[in-house]
């Protein structure tokens, strides 16, 4: 096959507009897979310093119920923070009904502009994505 010069430049910009069709699919799958990376990672921590909290409930001496709250959210804030996530008071709910410790933490995270467009093609228009991690435990005495 003999290929002419007047071919070879109809032809030249057909490689790179598919390498830049190609490379916007793998941008975005990439930052994609990072947001859902940082949610997993920080619902994992928020889980993990829930079900801390809720074993210091285990460990804790008889003391009046305001001072375990406060005990139990700052050790709970503490273990999200040294995990690397930030955790506010107010993203935080110690309950105690009777013998039942409840911890509720809900903290939104900002995701990055890309994985936004692809939330908001698919509905949701917030940009953000709100994380719950939940931990019950009844305190009986054995």
């Amino acid at each position: 096959m003999i290929v002419t010069l007047r071919k070879l430049l109809q032809n030249k910009g057909q490689g790179s507009i598919e390498f830049v069709f190609s490379l916007i699919i793998f941008i975005v799958m990439l930052f994609t897979i990072l947001d859902a990376s940082r949610v997993m990672y920080t619902w994992a921590s928020l889980q993990y310093a829930a079900n801390r909290g809720v074993r210091m409930v285990k460990e804790m001496i008889p003391m009046q119920a305001e001072d375990k709250v406060q005990r139990i959210k700052s050790e709970i804030i503490s273990t999200a923070e040294d995990l690397g996530v930030e955790l506010g008071e107010e993203e935080l709910t110690v309950t105690m009904n009777g013998n039942t410790v409840g911890i509720d933490i809900v903290m939104p995270l900002r995701l990055t502009q890309m994985t936004g467009v692809l939330l908001s093609l698919s509905g949701n228009h917030s940009g953000s994505f709100d994380i719950r991690a939940f931990e019950e435990i009844r305190n009986e005495s054995l």
